[in-house]
């Protein structure tokens, strides 16, 4: 553990060492605003997992909490989304291929989004979602449709 260890900080240390404090203020900024982008792609999966009935079961994440780690996931997506558009209208150059650049990064960036937050309201119990036929050719929702048959057959024999 401490080869490992000593391989992230000697460069770190390095780096700050030799650095001037600018320097290292703007590597901290962009590593923030990086970070930030990235935070979607790991709160929601986390989400999802916690919030899954099927590999949970019984300790899955209950309601009011599950609810508050969503809306908790939505404000970072509209943080990072005004600060990003902040960002385009202040420091990029205000030229129209630079728009255009950054608007097909935000379509791909919240097509991404997008298809995570789809499975992640699945996994929240709109369940609903696996019969439309686009999410059935998309997703892997096969389990929860045929538990969903368990569950409906079992109510029939009872």
């Amino acid at each position: 553990m401490l080869l490992t260890r000593s391989i992230a900080i000697v460069p770190t240390f390095c780096v700050a060492f030799f650095s001037d404090i600018e320097d290292l203020t703007d590597i901290n900024d962009i590593l923030n605003a990086f970070m930030s982008v990235l935070l979607p792609f790991a709160v929601i999966p986390a989400v999802s997992f916690a919030s899954h009935r099927l590999i949970m079961g019984r300790h899955k994440t209950g309601g009011f909490m599950m609810w508050f780690c969503a809306g908790f996931s939505v404000a970072v997506i509209g943080i990072n989304t005004y600060f990003m558009a902040d960002f385009v209208q202040e420091d990029m150059p205000q030229e129209w291929y630079v728009f255009a650049g950054m608007a097909l990064l935000a379509v791909f960036y919240f097509a991404l989004i997008a298809y995570l937050l789809v499975y992640m309201f699945i996994c929240m119990g709109w369940e609903s979602l696996c019969e439309v036929g686009w999410v059935r050719r998309y997703y892997w929702v096969e389990d929860f449709i045929n538990d969903n048959e368990k569950r409906r057959r079992a109510e029939v024999k009872a």
